[in-house]
């Protein structure tokens, strides 16, 4: 491998303040987000009750931040833009009791060197608002305005001198996404505050300040979340827990709707998932996570907010009695709701039952301890033989050189995705229409990504209409969904597709989109088949061009040979 060759005999300098700004903009401003994530956190520090944020471009063109707070002076204006310029710490142990947003006063200065900055401010003592430009990390312009109090940010061309940085962003969409996923977050952190978010001209949302947690969680992430939230409430040695939990029947594929809210701050922390995914250990699927919106408070002093350039991740003094402390107050809410309901919680161990009143009876007590014994069938009894396995989930069959167990589901989800893709690639889908319109109501992300991919839902055999804010109606779906799953199959095609949004381009989410369809839509592990269902699903497999995996890589079909079936009995 070659190996670049260093200079030799040149001077090590200090590099031009100009070039440093630059690069520490990269560490800071990462993308778009990260910018209104910071004048966002700004306005919150500055005590404003109503914060509005406008983006153009996915924030590449424009972004706008509005807020009521206390302003700037006039001779402060320069000043917030040059680096390790903060109102918030004066001295080192202020660093142990960190009570604000921001505080390390690079964030204005790392936007103001990679972007044209447009800051009007003015404080209730001031009489006319003060004005300045900002270009490139060099001040252009400065004079007077008119405003009430509060401050409002410009931030266009975002990366317009850093080529290469802006080269890596990703779609409008994609950055859109990634700006609705911090709004919400931090509508959530701040339920006392008003919020609103606007993308090239439309309103995603107008969050009034003072709604209770449960009501901002149904606005921001949908009313099915808000009606199935579990309160979490506890305190304990001075850390308080609140937010929500939903129950286990409520999970979803990935991480994304884990929110941790610590002091006020959205973070991420392995430490809390960690504590929430153990909680909830046993009474869920495997593959599967919980959904959880944790708000906490410890004090200042037992939180580190500054191992990251970002502040995106935090560290815990007493590490293990905060994850503890989160376990517990998961379980009590559970708890809780089981008490109030009178109801067992979903894959929850059932009290065991006293097997001594039975041991005269051999069957039951069989039964008792090791669950009903189910005799297939003997191998040899007639050639091909086809079972319906264990667990209503696998078909057995018997075969010259062998026994093939098969996944049902596994089976039919390949049949569905090649018959759904042939369609496709034909240019039409069959499609059947709903007896009445599916009328959904959906979260801020999921809401953003449907209404931009309605056309090629419809492509996909989902006609899809918008029936007001966040509302849409489901007409038709393909005919080989079950119209009584039909709620279940649009609302978890729509969860999969939005989480994935951020990840994948159009032709690949497309792909994703038939594999999610033929998943929720296939026969599932549990489903009890009948003989003619089992042969028909093994004609259509085997008339599939790849049958042995379902189109998310999972085995179909395994094979056990006489030869090794004999070598494991010693034959």
């Amino acid at each position: 491998m070659h190996r670049r060759s260093h200079p030799v005999g040149r001077e090590i300098r200090v590099l031009p303040p100009e070039l440093s700004a630059k690069i520490a903009a990269g560490e800071v401003i990462e993308r778009p987000a990260q910018a209104v994530k910071e004048l966002v956190e700004n306005s919150l520090d500055a005590g404003s009750a109503d914060i509005s944020v406008e983006i153009e471009k996915g924030g590449k063109l424009l972004i706008k931040v509005i807020d009521n707070g206390t302003g700037m002076r006039k001779e402060d204006l320069a000043l917030a833009f040059s680096r390790n310029a903060t109102s918030k710490i004066l001295t080192l142990s202020d660093l142990e009791h960190i009570t604000t947003l921001g505080f390390r006063g690079e964030a204005l200065a790392s936007l103001a060197s990679c972007s044209r900055i447009e800051v009007t401010s003015k404080t209730e003592e001031m009489p006319i608002a003060a004005i300045m430009k900002i270009e490139g990390g060099k001040e252009t312009y400065s004079g007077e305005g008119a405003r009430r109090r509060g401050t409002t940010i410009i931030a266009r061309d975002l990366f317009y001198n850093l080529p290469p940085r802006r080269k890596f962003l990703k779609t409008d969409s994609t950055e859109a996404g990634h700006i609705m996923k911090i709004m919400s977050q931090m509508a959530i952190a701040h339920t006392d505050i008003g919020f609103s978010l606007t993308m090239d001209g439309d309103v995603v949302f107008d969050l009034p300040g003072g709604l209770s947690f449960e009501r901002r969680i149904g606005e921001v992430y949908g009313r099915e979340l808000e009606k199935e939230l579990i309160p979490l409430r506890g305190e304990k040695d001075g850390m308080r827990i609140s937010g929500g939990i939903l129950p286990p029947t409520v999970v979803r594929n990935n991480r994304d709707l884990q929110i941790f809210v610590v002091n006020c701050r959205p973070v991420r922390s392995p430490q809390l998932a960690h504590a929430i995914n153990s909680a909830f250990k046993s009474l869920i699927p495997s593959g599967k996570f919980p959904i959880a919106f944790v708000l906490l408070e410890v004090p200042s002093e037992e939180v580190d907010a500054n191992i990251h350039p970002t502040k995106r991740e935090i560290k815990f003094v007493r590490d293990r009695e905060v994850h503890a402390f989160v376990v517990a107050a998961t379980k009590l809410a559970f708890h809780r709701i089981r008490m109030a309901e009178d109801i067992p919680t979903p894959y929850m161990p059932q009290a065991s039952q006293n097997l001594h009143a039975v041991k005269d009876d051999v069957e039951a007590y069989l039964d008792g301890i090791m669950g009903p014994i189910n005799i297939v069938g003997q191998v040899g009894e007639a050639i091909p033989c086809l079972w319906l396995g264990v667990k209503d989930t696998y078909l057995i069959m018997e075969k010259e050189d062998g026994i093939e167990v098969i996944d049902q589901h596994a089976a039919h989800e390949r049949i569905l995705y090649e018959g759904l893709k042939e369609d496709i690639s034909k240019g039409h889908i069959e499609k059947q229409a709903l007896l009445f319109p599916l009328s959904l109501e959906l979260g801020l992300e999921e809401a953003l990504f449907l209404r931009e991919r309605i056309d090629w839902f419809l492509e996909l055999g989902i006609e899809i209409e918008e029936f007001g804010k966040n509302t849409f109606n489901v007409r038709t779906l393909p005919s080989k969904v079950k119209t009584e799953k039909a709620k279940e199959f649009i609302l978890g095609v729509i969860q999969e597709l939005a989480e994935l949004g951020t990840q994948k381009g159009i032709a690949d989410l497309k792909d994703e989109a038939l594999k999610i369809m033929a998943c929720r839509a296939a026969i599932m592990a549990g489903d009890k088949l009948g003989s003619e269902e089992r042969m028909r699903l093994i004609r259509e497999l085997d008339s599939c061009k790849d049958n042995f995996t379902c189109p998310h890589g999972r085995p179909v079909r395994i094979k056990l040979g006489w030869s090794e079936i004999e070598k494991k009995f010693k034959r």
